[in-house]
């Protein structure tokens, strides 16, 4: 009780740290704490309710298939259940063929073939409504010439 009794007269209590740190962690503790809040999204950004920006929820359009005509290498893949059609351009890149039943593509195959129809550019799908097989008639070969110039 005596002990107490001397705390009450008192009633001052001081309490004192020291805390060193050298002037560079600071910058560094900041930059934490600015990724964590950008990783997290707990920062003073999402508590206040003004620096929001609304959210905007819309129902995604399905694409609208355009009509085309491509000139390409037919190649054919097959698997144990699945026959696959590719169309397969001078620039590299591959084109799925939806082949509706009453085409018959096997005499096509691995030949220059002009494809028509509706695609989808999202999936790389083109559905077929017409082929053809493209013949080339009387090829141009340029030659380069090797002539070396003269000072």
């Amino acid at each position: 009780m005596y002990w107490l009794d001397q705390i009450r007269r008192h009633q001052t209590t001081t309490l004192a740290f020291k805390l060193s740190i050298p002037l560079i962690v600071i910058p560094v503790i900041i930059a934490a704490a600015f990724s964590v809040d950008r990783v997290s999204g707990l920062g003073v950004a999402s508590l206040n309710p003004l620096n929001r920006a609304p959210v905007v929820y819309s129902s995604p359009t399905p694409p609208v298939p355009i009509a085309i005509s491509r000139t390409g290498i037919l190649k054919i893949a097959k698997s144990a259940t699945t026959t696959s059609y590719l169309l397969s351009l001078k620039s590299g890149d591959n084109i799925v063929l939806e082949v509706p039943a009453t085409i018959n593509l096997s005499k096509y195959a691995n030949k220059q073939i002009l494809v028509t129809g509706l695609f989808n550019k999202t999936a790389n799908i083109l559905k077929v409504t017409d082929i053809a097989e493209v013949q080339i008639f009387n090829p141009i070969v340029v030659v380069e010439s090797t002539q070396s110039a003269k000072p």
